[in-house]
């Protein structure tokens, strides 16, 4: 598995409550994008439609030199997520709560070669949970350096 995008920040403000691995409907020049890392998702969403279907949206795939035809001006364009019926359904239904978003929280090439996108089920975190967050990774970077000092 080779990761392409890793969205770091999500754990800082964010807590994640639901996690789905999720499919993406592309052209063929998009996915040669991916691949060479010629995207920005830091902007991106998931917004789930009336059908009950997912979509990726604010995702810039920027355009590979090769592409043709009149999808390849298409950079922001939305994007289909693929997952089952009933999955979408239910992380979409959650996501209409108040409070709760979807996020993408990783791209990555799997075995087959496909890419596959991690979405994730987030609630907002309050300041002082961000504070306290960072304070408890803190102490636990320290007592690892600490651990590591007195083993050598």
């Amino acid at each position: 598995m080779q990761y392409l995008f890793q969205n770091k920040a999500v754990t800082v403000h964010y807590t994640i409550d639901d996690k789905l691995e999720v499919g993406m409907k592309l052209f063929g020049w998009e996915v040669k994008s991916l691949k060479h890392r010629r995207f920005n998702l830091t902007n991106a969403y998931i917004e789930s439609s009336v059908e009950g279907e997912l979509w990726l949206k604010n995702a810039n795939i920027s355009i590979w030199p090769g592409a043709l035809g009149l999808e390849a001006n298409q950079t922001l364009r939305p994007r289909k997520l693929l997952a089952h019926r009933k999955e979408a359904a239910r992380i979409g239904g959650a996501a209409k709560r108040p409070g709760y978003t979807l996020v993408p929280l990783s791209m990555y090439v799997n075995d087959k070669g496909l890419v596959k996108l991690e979405i994730a089920l987030v609630r907002g975190k309050k300041k002082y949970q961000k504070k306290e967050a960072i304070k408890r990774k803190d102490l636990r970077r320290q007592l690892e350096q600490e651990m590591k000092s007195l083993r050598y």
